[in-house]
């Protein structure tokens, strides 16, 4: 049992980090890209936008990609490339 407290413990630490460095990815100088124009970018790429807002610092894109998957991304509102992506 007293091993299991440690454990936990580095557990706990790498997760943490983990959601920094997420955070990291959507910082940026300067002004911010219009939502408007990072919508219409990905819409001429063929995603259909579902929901766009801004979520914990990124954009955050829901809809269909253009091969038909649902996909939900994570933009950098200051250089409007992805920084993370799930589809389903």
């Amino acid at each position: 049992m007293r091993h299991l407290l440690p454990i936990a413990a580095a557990a706990l630490v790498l997760s943490a980090g983990a959601a920094f460095a997420e955070d990291d990815m959507c910082r940026g100088d300067g002004p911010m890209k219009p939502e408007a124009e990072v919508k219409a970018r990905f819409e001429g790429q063929g995603y259909q936008i579902r929901k766009f807002d801004d979520e914990d610092g990124c954009y955050e894109l829901k809809g269909i990609a253009p091969d038909g998957k649902k996909v939900e991304m994570y933009i950098n509102p200051w250089t409007a490339e992805v920084v993370k992506t799930k589809t389903y």
